[in-house]
């Protein structure tokens, strides 16, 4: 996936350009597979951020129909698209959703039609100033689902009929991941089906129009007006190597050079001998691992050397947990181009900084809302649903906790502390429990140290549930009294 983003920059005839992007395109959607599951995770705990940016629905559509051009011809099938003439050209919302809601869906009636074809239309429901709706319809001439199952298709690990994933495979997620992304971006989704004589789905979804639409992201600007300093020596460690050529790449693009350590170890003998601006650093490597290897730097060399870490986990306080051992950043795999340049830019300049959210974390000595306020960015909605679900989620595996050290049942005092990890993530609760929650987790523990633990993270937790209420009445429910 780096390379294909390497690629795309490079002038190429119109063929290799087509090739180029469906093969970028079918990556993305090989990699949606694993995210599935991690959707599932992040929507059940609060934390699936939606992304607010310009886009334009004619051509994400093309663009989703192109990746399904060979199936289609494989299976013999048509697919006709009928956009309404009074589209908006842009509107302001999260393509990348609506890709995964068009994909899951366009898929399910390919995978489900054997003769005939699909039909996509998109019409305007309803237009104002600053808003408009729009009605997406997906209809197949497939094998149809019977009345009594309608009910059940929305339903996770579920199908129609026990043999549909016998004969067709699948794992029954994609139209549960569907109807929750199409509300959580506050749409409304509905099937309709005869057996026989095929499926129609329809979705309607609002978006604000690009015109009526907020200025472009703080880093926007940042990242077509400013340029990377070029007389920076970094050190990237790493010890894949298609992802040391992505990143060194992505570097001498900008006029940088970037000198290679396959592991940590290595790391830490050029840093002994060698004067660095900046290092990336890879978290899963032999020999070494980058969390090691950061605190041997800030501990035992006692470098300030700024790191960036790089992480191929996308769970909710990976990033939390790089900075907690002395990381200054956090990138995702696969490596992207507009990833790596806001992290250089946010430490080597000052227009792009992050303000602290002091205004809110001076009222509370246990909670820290700086991470609640990054991922939602203003959004009150976010906050609100995130508080809400953490109000009510810690209580109960507080209690769960309790009762597994009262009964000595491992296993449960294991799950509810994995559990826990996130639910305490989304208010800073990290710091202070992450440790406790790992030992109850991992550890061989004594009762009286189960006990310990327990009653550390149910007295933070406790504190924390406190500031939390006051939180969500003080500060949402009174800035968003819907």
């Amino acid at each position: 996936m780096g390379y294909t983003n390497l690629l795309q920059r490079k002038k190429l005839d119109q063929d290799a350009q087509l090739y180029i992007n469906t093969v970028h395109q079918s990556s993305e959607t090989l990699l949606s597979i694993v995210n599935d599951i991690l959707d599932l995770s992040k929507i059940e705990s609060g934390m699936m951020r939606l992304e607010q940016a310009p886009f334009s629905v004619v051509d994400l559509v093309h663009s989703v129909v192109m990746m399904f051009h060979q199936k289609i011809e494989e299976k013999g099938l048509k697919i006709e698209v009928d956009l309404s003439a009074d589209l908006p050209a842009t509107v302001w919302g999260d393509a990348t959703r609506l890709t995964q809601i068009l994909v899951n869906l366009i898929g399910n009636a390919i995978k489900f039609t054997e003769v005939g074809g699909i039909q996509l239309s998109i019409v305007v429901k309803s237009i104002s100033q600053g808003s408009v709706e729009l009605v997406f319809s997906i209809v197949d001439s497939g094998i149809g689902i019977e009345e009594d199952k309608l009910d059940t298709i929305f339903e996770r690990f579920r199908q129609a009929e026990d043999s549909t994933t016998r004969k067709f495979g699948g794992t029954g997620l994609g139209l549960s991941i569907v109807r929750d992304l199409v509300h959580l971006q506050n749409g409304n989704i509905e099937v309709k089906s005869e057996v026989g004589a095929g499926t129609k789905i329809e979705f309607v979804m609002p978006y604000q129009r690009y015109e009526e639409a907020p200025l472009v992201d703080r880093f926007d600007t940042v990242l077509s007006e400013d340029k990377v300093p070029t007389d920076l020596k970094i050190l990237v460690v790493e010890d894949n190597v298609i992802n040391q050529g992505v990143i060194s790449h992505l570097l001498e693009g900008w006029g940088l050079v970037a000198k290679i350590a396959n592991h940590g170890k290595e790391a830490l003998e050029m840093l002994r001998i060698e004067r660095f601006d900046l290092i990336f650093m890879d978290i899963q490597m032999p020999e070494m691992d980058g969390y090691t290897t950061t605190y041997e730097i800030r501990n035992s060399l006692r470098l300030n050397v700024p790191i960036i870490a790089m992480t191929a986990n996308a769970m909710a306080g990976e990033r939390d947990k790089c900075l907690s051992y002395g990381m200054n950043d956090h990138i995702s795999k696969p490596i992207r181009e507009v990833d790596v340049k806001k992290a250089l830019l946010t430490l080597f300049t000052h227009k792009v900084k992050s303000q602290p959210y002091n205004e809110h974390n001076s009222k509370f000595k246990t909670i820290d809302l700086t991470y609640i306020k990054e991922i939602g960015d203003g959004d009150l909605e976010y906050e609100k649903m995130v508080t809400e679900q953490f109000l009510h989620l810690v209580p109960m595996e507080l209690n769960a906790l309790q009762k597994a050290c009262e009964t000595h049942d491992v296993e449960v005092l294991r799950r509810t502390a994995h559990s826990m990890k996130t639910s305490i993530s989304v208010m800073g609760l990290g710091d202070r429990l992450d440790q406790a929650l790992t030992d109850l987790e991992h550890g061989q523990l004594e009762l009286r140290e189960i006990q310990g633990k327990v009653n550390l993270v149910t007295t933070v937790c406790q504190e924390a549930l406190i500031e939390a209420r006051q939180f969500y009445s003080e500060f949402i429910v009174s800035n968003n009294p819907s």
